[in-house]
């Protein structure tokens, strides 16, 4: 990670400059926050900014870069949590569906999400910013998470990666496209969480029962 590579000094410059800007992206958007706004905020110079970050764009790419870092962190705590435990696949499925959805439909996740579908239509590199540093290691993880139940519980999985994929669409694809082309788009409640995480489970234990009998 570059911050780790500074001094300490240039390492908290380069955290403040970070969460400073993330907070005036979401505000005002990519294209209304300059260099300047994030430099008054961070009391930091445009020297700085362009020795640790090069310029904006890339500024941008290293906020997105970190927010999904943190996201996919306190994922993936849940992740090994419940990996460790005793729950059965169907409880797991629903544990961590819940705790996708709690993670993806914050406000500042959402916003984030827009701002990068926007500016990542002229510029296809911060997609796959965002493909790599959280989508990849989302799927990885739960295609490990999945490969432990498949022995544990002797369950036939045909294809991890594909069946991990199509479990997390389940839980999420029917729902972000909604809250990022809706600007009064309302979370998910407790209760809304739960119902869907358990659907997706049951749709999903389904299908593998069904790729089970058509062997």
């Amino acid at each position: 990670m570059e911050a780790q590579r500074l001094a300490r000094g240039a390492q908290e410059k380069y955290q403040k400059t970070l969460n400073i800007a993330y907070q005036l992206f979401l505000k005002y958007g990519y294209e209304k926050t300059s260099l300047q706004m994030i430099i008054k905020e961070s009391g930091g110079s445009l020297a700085t900014i362009y020795k640790l970050f090069g310029n904006k764009r890339n500024l941008f790419q290293k906020v997105i870069e970190q927010e999904n870092s943190d996201f996919f962190q306190s994922l993936a705590e849940h992740f090994t949590q419940v990996e460790q435990s005793e729950l059965c696949l169907q409880d797991f499925l629903i544990f961590i569906g819940k705790k996708l959805l709690s993670e993806i439909f914050t406000p500042e996740t959402i916003a984030l999400n827009r701002l990068i579908f926007v500016e990542g239509y002229n510029d296809s590199e911060l997609l796959q910013t965002f493909q790599v540093s959280c989508v990849d290691k989302i799927l990885s993880y739960f295609s490990k998470c999945l490969e432990t139940y498949a022995k544990r519980e002797k369950i036939y999985i045909q294809n991890l990666q594909e069946d991990a994929k199509f479990c997390i669409d389940l839980i999420v694809s029917p729902y972000l496209l909604h809250s990022l082309l809706d600007s009064n788009y309302i979370p998910p409640n407790n209760e809304e969480t739960e119902r869907i995480a358990r659907k997706a489970a049951h749709v999903f234990l389904l299908y593998l029962q069904h790729n089970k009998e058509t062997l």
